[in-house]
């Protein structure tokens, strides 16, 4: 059975193996990890992306003169809450991030 592991997890394993002096398949074969998954974590990781299904939100969401910013990451998404549609686009956005 695969063992999960949660970003954090996984960021101080990439560390771990880094630092180990060991190239990162003999440090996979000691510590049972396989060498495709510690490949996906380190581009997953890059990107700035996670598996887990919850993310931080550290400030509130602002709304500023009819316009709602979101910061995600290295992205800024800003929309215009009287256009059409703008709530239904931010969904979409997000939901792409997943």
């Amino acid at each position: 059975m695969k063992k999960k592991y949660s970003a954090q997890q996984r960021e101080e394993l990439l560390l771990e193996c880094k630092n180990s002096g060991l190239s990162a398949a003999e440090w996979c074969k000691q510590n049972d990890i396989p060498y495709q998954t510690l490949a996906y974590w380190r581009q997953t990781i890059k990107a700035g992306q996670t598996k887990d299904p919850f993310v931080e939100i550290l400030d509130k969401p602002t709304i500023q003169h009819n316009h709602l910013e979101v910061r995600y990451a290295n992205a800024v998404i800003r929309l215009n809450l009287s256009s059409e549609g703008a709530l239904r686009l931010l969904l979409k956005v997000l939901r792409s991030l997943e």
